[in-house]
């Protein structure tokens, strides 16, 4: 559709997402359209566009939240009690929303980047399906079954969670044996996570150099240069799957900064294997002091897991799949 030196003009509907203390990817995503397309950024549903000016309509991580935020029930205690009314509100936003009309009825190529799929599966459906979107894009892979039972219109696709390979690399040497930044989501996988911290904290003590936070809500999150810094100066980062078996960012932005993951053994959609993408353990944790210790003292084996991840890393960069995605859509 255009020359190799012509790029794609992309309208991007999104909020700051450099504001958000959760989720370095959402800004990631929208860096790497800004470098490589002509992107106008859309954060309200008031301003009058002229459509005929784009090739691409991308809905990015934080579109939902923009919905949201024109919506009066939209909470946890409406949303739970009376869900059917929030929906209605929903609907009726968008029926009568100018813009959002607009873009529905546009023959423009729309592709929609989904967020938190272990929750709200029916709202992000119904936007799906008003707006016409081409492509439904969701980091988790377990839930595009879900989606389907909602009967969603759009095309599915499960894209693993990336890094940019030229925004994270090793900037610091290490400072840190082990290390972990994460939010305690005890209410998914039978609170492994937490189980994890604990287990790391009282084996390591006097042991090993730490720096180990649990938040409830992303309060020892870092961002930008300080997040890659501290990435970087650790030599493993306890990590763990996500909700619905999700594998977040953080494998593949520890492996972008020479870090490695110590997790308990899991399916990790299919993407990670045990002792060649992760150094693992067993569920009960009975062997976690003895894959730390194998991890510090045999080199070899070290640097088979630091060759092997990086690979992995090569074949599921945002730069590689930015670059399928728009060959793929707009063809």
């Amino acid at each position: 559709m255009f020359g190799k030196s012509e790029k794609s003009k992309v309208l991007y509907i999104t909020k700051d997402v450099h504001s958000y203390k959760q989720g370095n990817y959402y800004a990631d995503w929208l860096e790497i359209f800004q470098k490589n397309n002509r992107v106008t950024i859309l954060d309200n549903f008031k301003d009058d566009i002229d459509l005929s000016k784009y090739n691409l309509i991308v809905f990015g991580h934080s579109f939902i939240d923009l919905v949201i935020s024109n919506l009066t029930l939209f909470n946890k205690r409406y949303f739970n009690k009376i869900e059917f009314m929030v929906l209605r509100e929903l609907e009726y936003f968008l029926n009568k929303n100018k813009v959002l009309n607009n873009i529905k009825n546009s023959d423009i190529k729309k592709v929609y980047f989904s967020k938190n799929d272990y929750k709200r599966f029916n709202v992000k459906t119904l936007l799906s399906n008003f707006l016409n979107i081409d492509l439904f894009i969701s980091h988790t892979k377990s839930s595009l079954n879900i989606f389907k039972d909602y009967e969603i219109n759009s095309e599915l696709l499960w894209m693993p969670f990336s890094i940019s390979k030229e925004k994270y690399f090793k900037s610091k040497e290490k400072k840190y044996d082990i290390g972990m930044r994460a939010n305690n989501n005890k209410i998914y996988n039978n609170g492994e996570r937490e189980l994890l911290f604990k287990q790391v904290r009282y084996f390591s003590k006097d042991r090993y150099n730490v720096d180990l936070h649990l938040s409830q809500n992303g309060e020892c999150f870092l961002h930008g240069q300080k997040y890659i810094d501290w990435i970087s100066e650790c030599q493993l980062l306890v990590n763990s799957v996500s909700a619905y078996g999700t594998v977040g960012p953080k494998f593949l932005e520890g492996i972008a900064c020479g870090t490695i993951s110590i997790a308990v053994e899991d399916e990790y959609e299919g993407l990670l294997v045990a002792d060649k993408h992760y150094l693992s353990i067993k569920k009960d944790f009975s062997n976690l002091e003895e894959k730390v210790s194998k991890f510090f003292n045999d080199n070899s084996f070290k640097e088979e897991l630091l060759r092997n991840a990086k690979l992995l890393l090569d074949e599921h960069s945002i730069e590689n799949q930015h670059k399928k995605l728009i060959q793929d859509i707009l063809k």
